[in-house]
């Protein structure tokens, strides 16, 4: 006989117990229950051996109030008809109790004819939580309590549960400072509703400041140099002070962290722990330290590498025999060593630095393990809800099929970012088949477009209202359209501008722009009616760059002006009253390197700009115009500052 319970998933086989059923007789497995032996009749189990085979019949729960019938016999996973089998049985139960709903699950079996066994599931439910109270805290809110626990009213109460709710309590205490705070919890049955009544105890005791750092073993550097490298800080004036024990762990890292990289390769922090301090609320952080020899680099070796050769690897940055052992340069040197095997598309690298100890001396023999190359299999993109998947695809430089190659990475990443529709754009690459891989874009797409109205008032326009639509992304292929409408007493200004970044599937750029405005000043009226057109293309060199070239054609006239004035100022005819046409040819090379279109770091921007108006090109105005600007992004003295040169 087989058996299970909430204390065990499967109990040791026992005789039958033959109890008086309404039909046929039954037997019990998996379990003790609640069945009348008193009244029982023994019916002899046959051996299984004389029988034919057997299949399970109708399938029965009792005992559920609250669990779902149908969630129980789908999780039982044994079907009607199928064969009888006391393993699936017995998986069957297995798999119910992991449910975490049921503190005792047994079967019994009905046999009938024709051998068939009809199942009944008895279920005894865990008990459910009641109610949640808190007594004790006077420092947080009860709501506030609550919402850190994942614990709810009508949860199953397991035996884990309410320890788990109590280390989330005391997590929160401890993260404000309250190292000293205790949680107890207790809980109150109602065997007739099946509930539990939770309450946790909170003694919260003060709120406690750490007002001094102590090392303990320190010796090769000063007190304060030590200080510096922790995240804890003793109280003072400006703060600080707080414990939390994520930090201390934090804090051990740190400072082992800090003497590896400074020539003790087997520094330890052995202990980390508090003491009290000058008043009931002070402690003081001690910090024992193991700082062992101190040691210095001997010889560099390379083996194993075939793919990159010796050449590229000695130009790398790393460590010269006789500087003191530094493990963050080790860390950088297989840091380049993996960008080179990346860039030529082999990602499955192992380069481990084995490190040889003589005399406080560390040789380093770097042991690369060269893997097969990878290919991009699939490249996905995702978090596109506006834009078109061929705006994003139209600017990545890894296909599938491709090597991966690690350039094109960043650089997909920066052609991304450079079209100005997206405010944060993650790549990222997963295995695939083999050593291929699948190439995933994440990106955020930022507000792009604008719609705003208005009316404004000034002594020189007059009363004027506005409307003004723009959008750099229209309809979601990445195009750019503005529209400004203005209207007054004393002013017109109207603006249309399109641009199509790509062309009939090609990069090339045309735009175009129209624009109508009238101004009128003190002494005459002035009147601007053009437009332009423009194409671009980018250009093979140098790289990041683009060169268009636009045509704009432009008339102004002047109207209104007294005759007083024409005389004083020996104005023509051609000059007053007629329009002025300026034709002009502008040429302009663009290139932008930078990492961010919108808050850049590194990389340069340059324009040059030549514009030519009149001769061969027509027109009243004759001159050539020409502009150059450079911009340069460098890191500055200041953390998270940039230096801009232009």
């Amino acid at each position: 006989m087989l058996s299970a319970s909430s204390g065990a998933a499967q109990a040791p086989e026992r005789a039958i117990v033959p109890v008086q059923v309404p039909r046929d007789t039954a037997s019990r497995l998996f379990g003790p229950g609640p069945l009348d032996t008193a009244s029982a009749i023994p019916v002899p189990y046959p051996d299984s051996a004389s029988l034919a085979p057997q299949r399970v019949g109708e399938i029965s729960v009792a005992g559920n109030d609250r669990t779902d019938r149908e969630r129980i016999q789908r999780t039982f996973e044994v079907a009607p008809g199928s064969s009888y089998n006391k393993e699936a049985l017995r998986r069957g139960l297995r798999k119910l109790f992991t449910l975490g709903l049921f503190q005792d699950v047994w079967i019994e079996e009905f046999p009938r004819e024709a051998g068939v066994i009809d199942l009944l599931i008895h279920v005894r439910e865990r008990p459910r939580v009641g109610s949640i109270a808190f007594t004790g805290n006077r420092k947080r809110e009860s709501s506030e309590l609550e919402k850190k626990l994942n614990l709810r009213v009508g949860d199953v109460l397991t035996p884990t549960t309410l320890s788990t709710q109590v280390d989330s309590l005391l997590r929160l205490y401890r993260g404000d400072g309250f190292a000293r705070a205790k949680v107890t919890v207790a809980a109150d049955t109602n065997a007739t509703a099946n509930t539990v009544a939770v309450k946790f105890e909170i003694a919260e005791g003060e709120k406690v400041r750490v007002t001094r750092i102590e090392f303990v073993g320190a010796n090769a550097f000063p007190v304060g140099r030590l200080r510096k490298t922790l995240k804890t800080h003793a109280k003072n004036f400006f703060g600080g002070g707080e414990i939390k024990d994520e930090t201390f762990a934090e804090d051990r890292d740190k400072l082992e962290s800090f003497y590896h990289n400074s020539g003790y390769r087997d520094a330890r922090v052995t202990e980390a722990t508090t003491k009290p301090g000058a008043k009931p609320r002070d402690l003081t952080l001690v910090l024992t330290i193991d700082e062992g020899p101190e040691y210095r680099f001997g010889n560099m070796k390379w083996s194993g590498n075939t793919i990159v050769d010796s050449t590229v690897v000695r130009r790398l940055p790393q460590p010269r025999a006789g500087d003191f052992y530094n493990a963050s340069r080790l860390d950088k040197v297989r840091e380049g060593l993996y960008g080179e095997y990346a860039e030529r598309g082999y990602l499955y690298v192992d380069i481990e630095p084995r490190e040889t100890v003589r005399d406080h001396t560390v040789d380093v023999e770097f042991a690369v393990r060269e893997g097969r190359p990878s290919q991009v299999r699939l490249v996905n993109i995702t978090g596109n809800h506006a834009t078109r998947e061929r705006v994003i695809r139209r600017e990545i430089d890894l296909h599938e099929g491709d090597r991966f190659k690690k350039s094109a990475l960043v650089r997909t990443q920066g052609d991304i970012f450079r079209l100005g529709i997206f405010e944060d754009v993650q790549v990222d690459f997963s295995p695939a088949d083999s050593t291929d891989v699948d190439l995933n874009l994440r990106v955020k797409e930022k507000q792009v477009g604008t719609a705003s109205a208005g009316a404004g008032y000034t002594a020189q326009a007059g009363v004027t209202g506005f409307l003004e639509l723009a959008h750099n992304n229209v309809l979601g292929n990445g195009q750019s359209l503005a529209l400004h409408l203005e209207r007054g007493g004393r002013t017109e200004n109207y603006n249309l501008s399109f641009t199509e970044p790509w062309f009939r599937g090609t990069p090339t750029l045309l735009g175009f722009s129209l624009f109508n405005t009238r101004s009128e000043r003190d002494l005459f009226t002035e009147k601007h009616v053009g437009g332009s057109v423009r194409v671009g293309r980018p250009l093979p060199w140098p790289d990041y760059s683009r060169g268009s070239l636009s045509y704009r054609l432009e008339d102004v006239t002047i109207e209104g002006v007294p005759v007083t004035v024409e005389e004083s100022l020996a104005l023509s005819d051609q000059t007053v009253g007629r329009p002025v046409r300026t034709s002009s040819v502008e040429a302009m090379l663009s290139r932008n390197s930078t990492n961010n279109p919108f808050y850049a770091t590194k990389g340069t921007r340059l324009e040059l700009d030549h514009e030519f108006a009149g001769g061969p090109f027509g027109g009243h105005v004759n001159f050539h115009k020409h502009r150059i600007e450079g911009r340069a992004y460098l890191p500055s003295v200041l953390k998270h500052v940039t230096t801009m040169i232009r």
